[in-house]
């Protein structure tokens, strides 16, 4: 194969020599079987790849096809090269020409429909959505319980934000790359970048969790307390982390499913065995363990269903390795795709501050912490959350529509480079521009629209539910600031598929800085002041997201197509 290959290098750069052409010649004089063994080979190379470019492209196809030396010496050919000249020559009478607009359609992607991907956007919240209406009814949901008292409740929430903040950095990365290996069949890379995700969170858990041991030692806080916080940062971490891989190939099924299963658990482990532990943690504690152990088998589950398929099982020709028979390939450095995606990395980390941030500072000024004796220095603050966590329902809602709307994103716009020429691509650009400001407009109307049922319904029924003036204060401004986050979170989803995501992840930062400044000020006078931290935080981060993503797209077309050079 190698010397046919160079020998067909070495015509196509010297061009027709006197060799050739009386090769050529002898080609014209060649017995009938030769020919008819000639044209055989011909329609079988039409019938494996219908255009045929060169000579190069007839030569490797017959050393596919097993063509021997002595079934070239019998019918007068030399080697592979002197037939696939030979060939060359009329193998464009068997081609079956097709219409173009037949071809460019063999090739357009399925799009999913709008109902499709109303059912994917619902079921993504899912898991929020049922855990926070279970809690509302029932006063019990995965990692949190209302009637435990307020040492109980900071101790398990110390532990959700801590390993909800530890996490959100690596899966932003892994989860990324896990898609890119995946959907390159690249199983091999796919298993290990799980294993890094693993490895990597589980680093990082384990410094996490031995600094909050010492820092429960030196401000002699409650043992028991601390290791409340440990058992719970390591069950959202691992939880987390093993998750990843229903997420990112979306296996929804599995998510809802699994979500029900373990609510279920853990509401009539809860309930029922009061009589058999009548102590409400230890209680809460065991069917927390249970609802997370079914979790776990659920992302067990996918992991099998995902990596169990076998490449022996696809119709492939038997020359044919699918890449995912393959179990070596080029392992990439660590380090080298953590700072390649180190911008995901910080733009998910600043994120949570952001969307969360102004809980942790409200607890730390939380007035009863001067009437209850506890070693803590932080309590969960129920009147700040009783206004900032309803008021994400604004968020919640709007990301139904931002997903339905960049959902299949990228198989439109496949679509669109497929039926345009390259001197059109003034109209992938106005694809783009124009998809960018239906996602501005129906996140900014879905989020208002939301903020004004929950302004307008709210106050009545919290008031009922025994609120305070103070919370529904909180509900308003949070739920305004919810609606500028919807803005720079699709301003997120647009940039990050522009790859363009490195000015965000700055802007993240800044707001973040404003947030956590902004709110140790305020909450001086008061912590209901910190809200006004997280409203000026918010709206600077959609404000400077809009003006980035704004100048970005000036040049969309160019911008998208430099993606893959």
């Amino acid at each position: 194969m190698v010397q046919t290959l160079a020998k067909i290098q070495f015509y196509s750069k010297w061009g027709e020599n006197k060799e050739l052409s009386k090769f050529a010649f002898e080609m014209e004089t060649l017995p009938r079987d030769a020919r008819i063994f000639a044209e055989k080979a011909a329609r079988t190379i039409i019938e494996a790849q219908d255009n045929i470019e060169s000579v190069t492209d007839i030569a490797i196809l017959l050393e596919i096809m097993g063509v021997t030396k002595d079934e070239l010496e019998q019918n007068g050919f030399e080697d592979i090269y002197d037939l696939s000249v030979y060939i060359n020559d009329f193998v464009e009478f068997y081609e079956v020409k097709h219409d173009e607009s037949e071809v460019i359609s063999s090739f357009l992607v399925k799009v999913p429909s709008k109902k499709k991907r109303a059912i994917e956007s619902m079921a993504m919240i899912f898991p929020w959505i049922a855990s926070l209406a279970l809690f509302l009814v029932s006063g019990v949901s995965l990692w949190m319980v209302s009637g435990l008292p307020a040492e109980d409740i900071t101790a398990l929430m110390v532990g959700v934000f801590l390993g909800i903040f530890i996490t959100q950095g690596p899966l932003e990365v892994f989860q990324r790359l896990f898609v890119m290996n995946h959907n390159q069949l690249n199983t091999s890379a796919a298993k290990r970048t799980m294993k890094r995700n693993f490895l990597c969170i589980s680093s990082i858990l384990t410094v996490t969790s031995f600094l909050l041991v010492l820092s429960g030692y030196m401000l002699d806080i409650s043992p028991d307390l601390v290791l409340l916080s440990v058992v719970s940062l390591v069950t959202v971490s691992l939880h987390r982390a093993s998750y990843m891989i229903v997420y990112a190939l979306r296996k929804l099924k599995i998510l809802v499913v699994s979500y029900s299963a373990a609510l279920a658990i853990l509401f009539l482990t809860y309930y029922l065995a009061w009589i058999i532990i009548p102590d409400t943690l230890e209680r809460y504690l065991l069917a927390l363990g249970l609802a997370f152990l079914s979790l776990t088998v659920s992302a067990v589950y996918a992991y099998y269903k995902t990596f169990n398929s076998s490449s022996k099982h696809e119709a492939h020709p038997s020359f044919y390795k699918s890449p995912k028979g393959i179990s070596n390939t080029i392992k990439a450095r660590f380090l080298v795709q953590m700072l390649d995606s180190v911008s995901y990395y910080f733009l998910g980390t600043f994120l949570f501050i952001i969307m969360f941030g102004d809980r942790l500072i409200s607890w730390l000024f939380n007035p009863d912490l001067d009437s209850t004796k506890t070693s803590l220095p932080l309590l969960f603050n129920t009147t700040y959350h009783s206004g900032a966590d309803p008021a994400m329902m604004v968020f919640l809602a709007t990301s139904i529509t931002q997903y339905m709307i960049m959902s299949g994103f990228y198989e439109e716009l496949s679509n669109i480079t497929l039926e345009n020429k390259t001197t059109q691509i003034d109209r992938v650009d106005k694809f783009l521009k124009k998809r960018y400001r239906k996602l501005i407009l129906l996140s900014l109307a879905t989020s208002c629209f939301v903020a004004f049922i929950l302004n307008y319904l709210g106050p009545d029924i919290m008031m009922q539910l025994g609120a305070s003036d103070l919370s529904l204060d909180i509900l308003t401004i949070s739920s305004i600031g919810n609606v500028f986050i919807s803005i720079f979170v699709a301003n997120i989803m647009f940039a990050t598929f522009m790859n363009k995501v490195k000015g965000l992840a700055i802007i993240a930062m800044f707001a973040a800085l404003i947030l956590v400044i902004g709110g140790l000020s305020l909450a001086q006078d008061g912590f209901g002041n910190t809200v006004y931290a997280y409203l000026a935080s918010a709206f600077v981060a959609a404000l400077l997201s809009s003006l980035y993503v704004m100048r970005t797209i000036k040049k969309a077309a160019s911008i998208y197509f430099a993606r893959f050079s």
